[in-house]
């Protein structure tokens, strides 16, 4: 309990001991300040007698009415409200005059002279003072809250702009790898005369062609190669979106001189059907596939690797959903800034209209963002 919070105990509860009168406060010593502070409050209401004391307590710690904040005002009216209400026996004397003296001290002569208005008034002006502050205060905050809010509506189409940029670079990477894709394909598909598909057929148990193969490879480099491996695409010819892919390398070791030609039968074919249609009526006739082998890849004699395929994170990109994930990844961050954008707005409108307040606002700790380039994850 502070020393002002003790002083209200003492004093004003023993208000209700002594005489009367609206005399002013002698606070030359603590015996002149008791005898005098009682007399002043002992015929005023309940009400009046905290005015008072709120004001005292206020006049006694502060020089004028406009340094004094609400949150003051509220502490020293319910230290009042207390201490008036307090039944507790008075002190003995020899405390209660260390507290007024520290009082006066505290006081600097400002409490000297002063009657129950000069307090009642202190704290009125106090209040006018206080409440004009805080709201001036609370304006600004307002003002600048809205202001903050609008530059972060800003940001936010910012981002937009950079998400609907990176979905457009994706979209384009997407073309630009299945171009260089294609490129590569038809490249290895040079290097093959010819295909043996007559012992291939179709597993309706698990959608799977199955058998052999026979592939003939022309080695076109300039320069020894090693036996290369090969893919076979499978896809059912009424819906190419229907399809399977699987590479395979043979176990021959002989290296391919330029020119020649070398046919390679490759056995135990399983090549998986699939389809996003679990309904889909799979053909039983293996004429109903087309199939296309082409080369993968090949070791040339210096222990270089020709490649026909992409790779990396361009294969992962365009063959292993990477697109998808990425895309999906853009709209859900579109998705969720277009819900941010409309709680900024409502936020905006209600701080204008008083209904928020500045502590009340939403607040978010990272951008929305998604890349529009290859990502080096391997998922």
């Amino acid at each position: 309990m502070n020393i002002l919070t003790k002083l209200a105990i003492f004093v004003l509860f023993s208000l209700f001991i002594t005489g009367c009168g609206d005399s002013s406060l002698n606070a030359k010593n603590a015996d002149t300040f008791q005898t005098t502070f009682k007399n002043m409050i002992k015929d005023l209401s309940e009400g009046d007698r905290r005015k008072v004391g709120t004001g005292l307590l206020l006049m006694a710690t502060h020089d004028s009415p406009g340094a004094i904040k609400l949150s003051e005002i509220s502490s020293s009216k319910r230290d009042a409200e207390y201490l008036i209400a307090s039944n507790q026996e008075s002190p003995k004397n020899t405390q209660l005059s260390k507290i007024i003296g520290d009082l006066i001290i505290q006081s600097n002569g400002r409490l000297d002279g002063k009657n129950r208005q000069d307090f009642i008034n202190f704290l009125a002006k106090s209040i006018d003072s206080a409440t004009k502050t805080e709201k001036e205060a609370n304006e600004k905050l307002k003002l600048e809250a809205i202001s903050q809010s609008e530059s972060e509506f800003s940001k936010l189409e910012q981002e937009k702009e950079k998400i609907n940029k990176s979905i457009v670079n994706l979209e384009k990477l997407k073309e630009e790898l299945k171009e260089k894709s294609n490129k590569l394909r038809a490249e290895g598909k040079n290097y093959i005369k010819s295909v043996d598909f007559s012992k291939l057929k179709y597993n309706k148990t698990n959608h799977t062609v199955i058998g052999s193969v026979s592939v003939t490879v022309k080695n076109l480099f300039d320069k020894n190669i090693m036996p290369p491996e090969v893919g076979m695409d499978v896809s059912v010819k009424s819906d190419p979106l229907v399809k399977g892919t699987q590479g395979y390398a043979t176990f021959d070791i002989k290296k391919i001189k330029p020119n020649e030609q070398r046919t390679f039968t490759f056995n135990n074919i399983f090549i998986p059907i699939r389809s996003d249609n679990v309904k889909f009526n799979f053909p039983m006739s293996i004429d109903a596939y087309t199939i296309k082998p082409y080369i993968r890849s090949t070791k040339l004699e210096d222990g270089s690797k020709k490649s026909f395929i992409l790779q990396g994170k361009e294969w992962r990109f365009l063959k292993e959903n990477g697109y998808k994930q990425a895309i999906t990844k853009c709209n859900t961050q579109l998705e969720k800034l277009e819900e941010f954008k409309v709680k900024m707005i409502q936020n905006i409108e209600a701080l204008k209209l008083g209904k928020l307040k500045t502590y009340q606002i939403p607040k978010r700790y990272r951008k929305f963002e998604c890349s529009g380039k290859l990502s080096n994850s391997p998922w």
